[in-house]
């Protein structure tokens, strides 16, 4: 099932229609702009185009795709590596630097698109 999910996200990812209402608005886009288009490019092996696109999204898109394989190794294995990748306190360094790393994210795109 999961397999058909994956081959209908890569077959539709090309014909997404979608604005970013916030650059509809005021003219300038956000730090999430170009992620839709970052996820179809790595959908289709286009790593370069993703990072091009939105470097953040990119980064997400690992994250998410490591807790995934972490809960299919916990249901085999039965073991709490996706609890602990889930549920994990944030030091303040680490907050701090990954508010830096998306308004980087946010300058790259303002520069990008204008």
């Amino acid at each position: 099932m999961a397999a058909g999910f994956f081959a209908a996200a890569v077959r539709c990812t090309d014909r997404i229609p979608l604005k970013c209402l916030w650059r509809s608005l005021t003219g300038v886009p956000c730090p999430g702009c170009g992620s839709t288009r970052a996820v179809a490019a790595l959908l289709h092996g286009r790593v370069a185009e993703a990072v091009w696109f939105n470097p953040a999204a990119v980064l997400l898109c690992l994250y998410a795709a490591a807790v995934g394989a972490a809960l299919w190794v916990d249901s085999i294995a039965k073991t709490s590596i996706a609890n602990r990748l889930l549920h994990f306190g944030i030091p303040r360094p680490a907050l701090i630097a990954a508010v830096a790393a998306m308004l980087c994210n946010w300058v790259w795109n303002i520069l990008k698109y204008n």
